[in-house]
Protein backbone atom coordinates (compact mmCIF):
# COMPACT_ATOMS: atom_id res chain seq x y z
CA UNK A 1 0.00 0.00 0.00
CA UNK A 2 1.51 3.60 -1.08
CA UNK A 3 1.38 6.01 1.88
CA UNK A 4 2.45 9.49 2.34
CA UNK A 5 4.95 10.55 5.04
CA UNK A 6 4.16 13.89 5.86
CA UNK A 7 6.15 13.89 9.37
CA UNK A 8 8.37 17.13 9.26
CA UNK A 9 7.50 17.89 5.64
CA UNK A 10 7.99 21.74 4.43
CA UNK A 11 6.05 22.05 1.68
CA UNK A 12 8.16 25.52 0.16
CA UNK A 13 11.46 23.56 1.18
CA UNK A 14 10.25 20.42 -0.52
CA UNK A 15 9.17 22.18 -3.49
CA UNK A 16 12.49 23.95 -4.22
CA UNK A 17 14.45 20.16 -3.53
CA UNK A 18 11.97 18.00 -5.59
CA UNK A 19 10.40 20.50 -8.28
CA UNK A 20 9.44 17.63 -10.19
CA UNK A 21 7.79 16.00 -7.21
CA UNK A 22 4.27 15.67 -8.16
CA UNK A 23 2.93 15.96 -4.30
CA UNK A 24 0.37 18.71 -5.79
CA UNK A 25 -1.19 16.47 -8.29
CA UNK A 26 -2.34 14.18 -4.92
CA UNK A 27 -3.28 16.85 -1.91
CA UNK A 28 -5.81 18.26 -1.32
CA UNK A 29 -7.13 15.41 -3.78
CA UNK A 30 -6.38 14.12 -7.80
CA UNK A 31 -9.00 16.61 -9.51
CA UNK A 32 -10.70 13.83 -11.31
CA UNK A 33 -11.06 11.95 -8.09
CA UNK A 34 -13.32 14.94 -7.18
CA UNK A 35 -12.25 14.53 -3.40
CA UNK A 36 -10.42 12.05 -1.08
CA UNK A 37 -10.14 9.87 2.07
CA UNK A 38 -6.99 11.03 3.85
CA UNK A 39 -6.02 8.28 6.44
CA UNK A 40 -3.33 9.34 9.72
CA UNK A 41 -1.80 6.18 10.50
CA UNK A 42 -0.24 5.27 13.65
CA UNK A 43 3.64 4.08 13.35
CA UNK A 44 3.74 2.15 15.81
CA UNK A 45 1.47 0.00 15.23
CA UNK A 46 2.80 -1.00 11.42
CA UNK A 47 6.39 -0.22 12.23
CA UNK A 48 7.01 -4.19 11.94
CA UNK A 49 5.49 -3.60 8.18
CA UNK A 50 6.17 -0.31 7.07
CA UNK A 51 8.85 1.02 4.84
CA UNK A 52 10.22 4.79 5.21
CA UNK A 53 10.48 7.13 2.50
CA UNK A 54 14.09 6.61 2.44
CA UNK A 55 13.32 2.63 2.26
CA UNK A 56 11.05 3.20 -1.10
CA UNK A 57 13.44 5.16 -2.67
CA UNK A 58 16.18 2.92 -2.04
CA UNK A 59 14.16 -0.08 -3.03
CA UNK A 60 13.23 1.99 -5.70
CA UNK A 61 16.93 2.82 -7.16
CA UNK A 62 18.01 -0.59 -6.50
CA UNK A 63 14.86 -3.14 -7.31
CA UNK A 64 13.02 -3.74 -10.69
CA UNK A 65 10.47 -0.74 -9.78
CA UNK A 66 10.48 1.56 -12.50
CA UNK A 67 7.05 3.60 -12.01
CA UNK A 68 7.75 7.31 -10.77
CA UNK A 69 8.14 8.07 -6.81
CA UNK A 70 7.54 11.25 -5.07
CA UNK A 71 11.19 10.87 -3.08
CA UNK A 72 10.92 11.73 0.54
CA UNK A 73 7.65 11.63 1.05
CA UNK A 74 6.56 8.18 -0.41
CA UNK A 75 6.52 5.56 1.86
CA UNK A 76 4.79 1.78 1.97
CA UNK A 77 3.19 -0.89 3.84
CA UNK A 78 3.50 -4.16 3.47
CA UNK A 79 0.68 -6.48 3.94
CA UNK A 80 -3.23 -5.68 5.15
CA UNK A 81 -3.65 -3.16 7.38
CA UNK A 82 -5.95 -3.46 10.33
CA UNK A 83 -8.11 -0.42 10.70
CA UNK A 84 -6.90 -0.59 14.23
CA UNK A 85 -3.97 1.61 12.86
CA UNK A 86 -6.42 4.01 12.24
CA UNK A 87 -5.28 7.41 14.26
CA UNK A 88 -7.65 9.33 12.11
CA UNK A 89 -10.01 9.64 9.01
CA UNK A 90 -11.15 12.69 7.33
CA UNK A 91 -12.53 13.41 3.89
CA UNK A 92 -11.82 16.60 1.31
CA UNK A 93 -13.49 18.64 -1.49
CA UNK A 94 -13.82 21.53 -3.09
CA UNK A 95 -10.49 21.97 -4.01
CA UNK A 96 -9.67 21.43 0.08
CA UNK A 97 -12.10 24.10 0.91
CA UNK A 98 -14.67 21.24 2.65
CA UNK A 99 -13.40 18.66 5.48
CA UNK A 100 -15.00 16.03 7.23
CA UNK A 101 -14.15 14.74 9.86
CA UNK A 102 -14.98 10.76 9.59
CA UNK A 103 -16.10 9.16 13.16
CA UNK A 104 -13.51 6.61 13.86
CA UNK A 105 -12.58 3.92 15.72
CA UNK A 106 -16.76 4.75 16.87
CA UNK A 107 -18.31 4.88 13.19
CA UNK A 108 -21.21 6.69 12.73
CA UNK A 109 -22.80 4.99 9.55
CA UNK A 110 -25.81 7.74 9.61
CA UNK A 111 -22.80 10.48 9.87
CA UNK A 112 -21.13 8.85 6.92
CA UNK A 113 -24.06 8.94 5.28
CA UNK A 114 -25.43 12.51 5.39
CA UNK A 115 -21.76 13.31 4.66
CA UNK A 116 -21.62 11.49 1.31
CA UNK A 117 -24.96 13.41 1.05
CA UNK A 118 -23.35 16.78 1.71
CA UNK A 119 -20.66 15.72 -1.25
CA UNK A 120 -22.55 14.46 -3.70
CA UNK A 121 -24.89 17.79 -4.18
CA UNK A 122 -21.89 19.52 -3.86
CA UNK A 123 -20.72 17.67 -7.03
CA UNK A 124 -24.24 17.85 -8.75
CA UNK A 125 -23.63 21.70 -8.11
CA UNK A 126 -20.17 22.21 -9.04
CA UNK A 127 -20.05 19.54 -11.92
CA UNK A 128 -16.83 21.30 -13.58
CA UNK A 129 -15.23 21.40 -10.03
Amino acid sequence: MSLFDFAAFDAVDYDKRYAFSSWHEFVPYRKSWRGAVWIEINRDIISDRFVSAAGVVKFWKNGPARHKIMPMIEAAHIGRMETTAFRSVFFTWAKGAQQRDIAFPAFNKHQFDAMMQEWRAYLDENPSD
